[in-house]
């Protein structure tokens, strides 16, 4: 859009900085499950958020030590979260997939197993990658 004069372009910039669109900014990068601010949906988020980070911590493996036990621990902790992220469309993460942006609810559906088993395979192959290189 282009504006006549400066004056516009101020009007513009000004009325994208009220309120509501500063909370809309500051909501939209909560994690999933507190944007609502529904409490039920806090809690079980909180209880699953908990439960990646404790199981990332306590991951013992005797393979790995050292950097890679934290690259592991690391992986665990990302392999949870993202299916959260695919599913919850956190920050509109489905717009870079074609298949979710349709309006059949199947094809949308199948666009989000298809664009997590891709983020998943990326990083397992990162992290096949990172053990290669420091094995």
């Amino acid at each position: 859009m282009r504006y006549s004069s400066i004056t516009q372009v101020k009007s513009a910039t000004l009325s994208s900085f009220d309120g509501i669109g500063n909370l809309y900014r500051r909501i939209k990068y909560l994690p999933p499950g507190f944007r609502s601010g529904s409490i039920p949906n806090m809690l079980a988020s909180s209880l699953y958020y908990a439960l990646a980070i404790y199981m990332s911590i306590e991951l013992k493996m005797k393979v790995y030590t050292g950097l890679l036990l934290v690259y592991a621990r690391m992986f665990v902790f990302i392999s949870l979260i993202i299916p959260v992220i695919v599913i919850c469309n956190y920050l509109d993460i489905q717009k870079l997939m074609p298949l979710c942006r349709k309006p059949n609810r199947f094809l949308r559906f199948l666009g989000s197993v298809l664009e997590l088993l891709i983020l998943l395979t990326v990083h397992t192959s990162a992290l096949l990658i990172i053990n290669a290189l420091f094995s």
